[in-house]
């Protein structure tokens, strides 16, 4: 009645102006739409006049404000086309049913998450291991069969040694370790588990003020920073987008993983490595959390479309994983190359010291060989090229023959926290702007410092 009576109030002729229909400008209006209120009421009085009215009908008849009666009669009309159309009958569980049930529960959900993720990185500590030192050994067999009649203190032979310590850093170093991992991170998104993780996750998003979305973005930077950052458009608000940004690029990338299985892995252990993840989620979550606090905003939540589980297909696994290893083979592992290629002729004309000096404040505050500092520099470009580097700076690939367990843990820790590479610095220039970009560098730079810093004193009481 009262939506037939404020219709008779609104002018034909302004109906046809707007192509509108007059019960819906009644309703809109009666809702009290912004918009429809600024388009008619402001210029039309007595429209104005009437709708106040039956505002105040609809008040005093049903006891709640129009928007919330017209709401309620929306809820009512649903209710009865769901008891005419809808037969209702008993649920059949799945046994996938079953299997959530223990997944999300919200105890044992969170169990069953560390104990994957514990035995995901012990796996690939150990198949990684298993391959490194034969691959090297076959490598090495081979350097000195290609380079048997050439003079070893000669600058070819130097320019040859380096070239091929990038090639035998891809091969042995990091394929061993990034094949497995992406292999697993397939099989988990494929199987249907990746989403899962991401609700037991969303809670705790919230906690430190992100939109649960986010997790989408933070698990994405497990694999590379890249996606993770792109992932970030998913969210509404550039606060969201920020903060997002920021904890992505401090999540250990697969390029990271390469050098905390490498170095602590290899060197401390396999528990050492998966200690280095869980603090690295500890860490990230108290930047979100402090981030969130210095940006307030309301945070909506979240709808995450949960997929069934099923049989990984090998065809599509090995698609996926291809697909994230190409980056490394047609982009990393050419810089590697070029990065031991420059960094070998900067040992021969001398050249690394000047850089070494000029690191050297860095390296000395976290108790590292000055020679780490080049390493450093070349880990922009690249997350590997530090740890591949390394080797080429300390002039071997026997770590710690040269540096002590301490500083290994160190320097894992500083490059775990420190800088995106150049390709993820791109990525956030153009998604939340170079401004936001400088920002985001200069909290991860100091906040790896300081991490690192705390990394060596606690492996000096540790090791």
């Amino acid at each position: 009645e009262k939506i037939v009576a404020l219709e008779q109030h609104i002018h034909a002729k302004d109906v046809c102006e707007r192509n509108l229909n007059k019960r819906l400008i009644a309703i809109k209006l009666l809702e009290e739409d912004p918009l429809f209120e600024e388009e008619f009421c402001k210029i039309d009085a007595d429209l104005e006049q009437k709708l106040d009215a039956i505002k105040e009908e609809l008040i005093n008849e049903h006891g709640a404000p129009p928007d919330a009666v017209i709401s309620a009669e929306r809820h009512n009309l649903a209710m009865r086309l769901f008891e005419q159309a809808a037969v209702i009958k008993r649920p059949r569980h799945k046994w996938t049913d079953r299997i959530d049930n223990v997944l999300m529960h919200p105890i044992l959900g969170y169990v069953f998450m560390l104990l994957v993720l514990y035995l995901f990185f012990n796996l690939i500590f150990k198949l990684g291991a298993w391959l490194e030192q034969p691959l090297l050994k076959i490598l090495e067999s081979g350097l000195s069969a290609l380079t048997a009649g050439l003079d070893h203190s000669g600058l070819f032979y130097h320019i040859i040694y380096s070239a091929f310590q990038g090639i035998s850093g891809g091969v042995a170093i990091v394929l061993p370790y990034l094949v497995p991992f992406l292999i697993g991170l397939a099989l988990i998104e494929d199987i249907g588990y990746l989403p899962r993780i991401a609700f037991l996750l969303d809670s705790f998003m919230h906690k430190i003020g992100l939109h649960g979305t986010a997790v989408i973005p933070g698990l994405l930077g497990y694999g590379c920073s890249v996606p993770a950052i792109m992932a970030t458009r998913i969210l509404s608000s550039p606060r969201d987008r920020f903060i997002a940004s920021v904890v992505a690029v401090l999540i250990p990338c697969s390029a990271r993983m390469v050098v905390i299985m490498g170095l602590v892995g290899y060197y401390l252990g396999g528990n050492a490595a998966l200690g280095i993840y869980l603090f690295n989620a500890v860490a990230v979550s108290l930047v979100g959390f402090i981030l969130a606090r210095l940006m307030p905003e309301d945070v909506p939540g979240m709808i995450l479309e949960m997929p069934s589980y099923h049989r990984p297909k090998t065809q599509v696994v090995l698609a996926k994983t291809w697909l994230r290893l190409r980056d490394f083979i047609v982009i990393a592992w050419p810089l590697l190359i070029v990065g031991s290629l420059v960094l070998g002729l900067a040992e021969w004309y001398h050249l690394d010291h000047f850089i070494n000096q000029l690191t050297r404040p860095i390296t000395y505050i976290l108790d590292l060989p000055s020679q780490v500092g080049t390493t450093l520099i070349f880990g922009v470009l690249r997350k590997e090229l530090s740890m591949l580097m390394l080797f080429q700076a300390l002039g071997t690939q026997d770590v710690i023959s040269v540096m002590s367990r301490s500083q290994i843990l160190t320097f894992t820790l500083f490059v775990v926290f420190y800088i995106p590479c150049l390709a993820t610095l791109g990525v956030m220039g153009k998604e939340i702007g170079w401004k936001k970009t400088l920002t985001a560098s200069g909290i991860t730079f100091l906040l790896a410092i300081g991490i690192a810093f705390i990394g060596r004193i606690v492996g000096l009481l540790i090791y």
